[in-house]
């Protein structure tokens, strides 16, 4: 077969059917990349205290390229964490009670 055979081919791409409201929506919003209001970015978060420790996600990449740049990466996660106000009582409770509160959003005053 010539490669203007192949062009002039009546194959057509395969394209989706059927799809529920539920996947169809998903998938248009997976197409719209970077307009999308979420877009799997990774956030920091800080409390302001002492002890606190941001969870990092960034050790869990496998290019080994990267590897000298991760404790940049780690200084600039925790300068450019987003503060969360508590309660001021948030660490007497107990850690089911703050798991409770956090469910409800009012330890951070949303």
């Amino acid at each position: 077969m010539s490669i203007s055979t192949a062009l002039q081919s009546p194959q057509k791409i395969k394209e989706p059917k059927n799809l529920s409201p539920r996947i169809n929506w998903l998938r248009n919003y997976y197409f719209q990349g970077a307009k999308r209001a979420w877009n799997n970015e990774f956030t920091a978060w800080t409390t302001g205290t002492p002890w606190d420790l941001q969870y990092n996600e960034l050790t869990y990449y496998i290019v080994p390229e990267t590897y000298p740049f991760l404790p940049t990466f780690r200084a600039s996660f925790r300068q450019a964490a987003r503060p969360v106000r508590l309660a001021d009582d948030f660490w007497d409770l107990s850690l089911p009670e703050r798991r409770a509160i956090r469910a409800t959003k009012s330890w951070a005053g949303a």
